[in-house]
């Protein structure tokens, strides 16, 4: 499948050296319309944002994956996997038909404009009731284009060009008909599938690895200013085990007897099956648990700095997490 590209934003930034949560940061929060491309030795993959949301995500490689429900693997690809990050403007309602484009199924390949006009080849699919995407590769390396065709009539395109700036809509169809015809193109043709109903942006969830390393920084920079020397002699794993027993009603995945989550020598084994941002709710309820009970022995607790400083950690080293599981929120529990 060829994508075509619009404006370049980034070009082969290392995954290495650029973490891909924070540019997704950055992107949702400029409202960015287009494609994330990533290119690596065992993976390959796109996501395609709209106004700054997760729109699609496709994995190629000894895993393949499509939906914007994959969000949290790429992720963890891009950090185990040196991709090359190169991202692409596009009209945001290009966005949406090269969407429903990576989960199409081809039906015809390599059709030569030698032999069949671009208009007979529309015709020949108005009797079929799906929709369908023609990508059409000019000859001599010049571009490539993409037609999006309902009723056998097209509605949408996109065409790249040498040297030229991404084209879209009723001009971008008319240079891919007109184009095809006076310089010879090769066709592939592509049926619409039906795609299952994917989650919305809000409920696109993180994987367990990610929400375990956000918790796990979270609980070891609260275990760090817990007063080892207090007066009281109150002991943190004591308090935290307790605290769990305590939560386990409402959470049972804190029970420290069923071993799903269990925090000792600075590591998280999360083991529940839970969704994520249920895991970060029991979290931040169990600290606020324990400092409710070193506020009963009048132990004190510097509440504000470890708020300040967690989430500025937070947003450093675990930025798309961080949003994903709208930790803002969970943080007013500690207030």
């Amino acid at each position: 499948m060829i994508i075509p590209k619009g404006k370049p934003v980034h070009k082969e930034l290392s995954s290495y050296f650029v973490d891909l949560g924070k540019l997704l940061e950055e992107l949702k929060g400029n409202s960015f319309s287009g494609l994330i491309e990533l290119v690596g030795v065992k993976h390959e993959g796109e996501i395609l944002l709209e106004g700054g949301a997760v729109a699609n995500v496709r994995i190629r490689g000894d895993v393949n994956l499509l939906g914007r429900q994959h969000l949290g693997a790429i992720l963890q690809i891009g950090r185990k996997e040196n991709l090359l990050i190169s991202t692409y403007q596009l009209p945001p309602e290009a966005v949406f038909f090269i969407s429903r484009y990576l989960g199409s199924e081809k039906i015809h390949e390599n059709v030569s404009s030698e032999f069949t006009d671009p208009k007979k080849l529309l015709s020949r699919l108005e009797s079929d009731p799906n929709d369908h995407f023609v990508e059409v590769i000019f000859q001599k390396n010049i571009g490539y284009g993409l037609l999006f065709v309902q009723d056998g009539q097209p509605v949408d395109a996109l065409i790249s060009l040498l040297g030229k700036d991404l084209i879209a809509g009723s001009t971008a169809i008319k240079e891919i008909i007109e184009g095809s015809r006076d310089l010879g193109a090769t066709f592939n043709v592509y049926r619409a599938t039906e795609q299952e109903a994917e989650p919305t942006p809000a409920e696109v969830e993180i994987t367990r690895d990610e929400v375990q390393a956000v918790m796990e920084t979270l609980l070891n920079e609260f275990r760090k200013d817990f007063p080892a020397d207090n007066k009281r002699g109150l002991d943190f794993n004591h308090l935290f085990r307790e605290s769990c027993l305590e939560l386990a009603d409402k959470f049972p995945f804190l029970d420290p007897f069923a071993a799903e989550y269990t925090f000792q020598d600075s590591r998280l084994e999360l083991r529940a099956e839970e969704k994520p941002r249920v895991i970060a709710e029991a979290t931040f309820r169990l600290i606020r648990h324990v400092l409710e009970k070193m506020i009963a022995a009048r132990v004190a607790f510097p509440l504000e700095p470890f708020r300040e400083r967690t989430r500025a950690l937070l947003a450093a080293d675990h930025a798309y997490a961080a949003s994903s599981l709208d930790l803002d929120k969970f943080y007013e529990i500690l207030k």
